[in-house]
C-alpha cells in the first residue's frame, strides 16, 4: 500500500489539537500558509488563511480531498491540517478513514 496519495504539491503537515504551539511557530516562518482545522484557530498574519474542518465525519471524508485541492489552488508555500484527535477517533469510527487520508496527504509535526 502506498504511505502516501492524494497529496497536495504544496508542503503539507498534519497536527492534532495538542500540537497547535508548534503550529503556530511554523506560521511564523511561512509567507502564506492554509490552515485546515475542526475549530477557530488565531493566526498571526493575513497572509494565512483558515479553513474550517466539517464536525462529522462522513462530511469531513468525503470534503476533504476537495478542500486539499482548494488550498494547494492557492499556491501557499504551506498547509497545515487537524487530524481527528483522541476524542473524535473515539466518537466515530469513520474519523480513522479521516485520519488515515491526513496521514497519506501531510508529513506530521514535532517540537
Amino acid at each position: 500500500m502506498l504511505d502516501r496519495h492524494y497529496a497536495p504539491h504544496t508542503p503539507a503537515l498534519r497536527f492534532v489539537e495538542t500540537d497547535w504551539k508548534h503550529v503556530a511557530a511554523r506560521l511564523d516562518h511561512s509567507q502564506r500558509a492554509v490552515v485546515l482545522a475542526f475549530e477557530p484557530r488565531t493566526l498571526n498574519s493575513a497572509r494565512h488563511s483558515l479553513v474550517i474542518l466539517p464536525n462529522d465525519a462522513g462530511a469531513c471524508a468525503a470534503a476533504l480531498y476537495a478542500l486539499l485541492r482548494d488550498a494547494d489552488a492557492t499556491k501557499p508555500d504551506l498547509i497545515a491540517i487537524e487530524s481527528p484527535g483522541p476524542a473524535r477517533l473515539a466518537s466515530d469510527p469513520r474519523w480513522f478513514a479521516v485520519a488515515d487520508r491526513i496521514r497519506r496527504a501531510a508529513t506530521t509535526i514535532g517540537p
